[in-house]
């Protein structure tokens, strides 16, 4: 049995080397990446889950705010019509 000791095989070993670091450099920033695309996936769909949220607490506050229009405009109309009969009452009893 004999071995290669030439220099082209230390090369090839060195090149070997040098490619498997470079190759778990990659895979370990490779799954940071990943760890981090997720942890920003779930922070965008926190975000968009609050902000589903919020739209719908606005949009039941419009409709709120709708409501208590129509009932203050009601009660002005009352309040005029209250005053109209009186002022009817008043004349009518003079």
């Amino acid at each position: 049995m004999r071995f290669d000791t030439n220099e082209e095989y230390v090369t090839d070993y060195v090149d070997h080397s040098a490619l498997a670091v470079e190759v778990d450099k990659t895979r370990k920033l490779l799954e940071s990446s990943q760890l981090e695309n997720q942890q920003k996936l779930r922070l965008i769909a926190d975000i968009t889950n609050q902000l589903a949220q919020t739209q719908q607490q606005v949009e039941d506050q419009r409709k709120e705010i709708e409501e208590l229009n129509a009932r203050l405009r009601k009660a002005y109309g009352d309040t005029a019509e209250i005053r109209n009969l009186y002022e009817e009452q008043h004349m009518a009893s003079e």
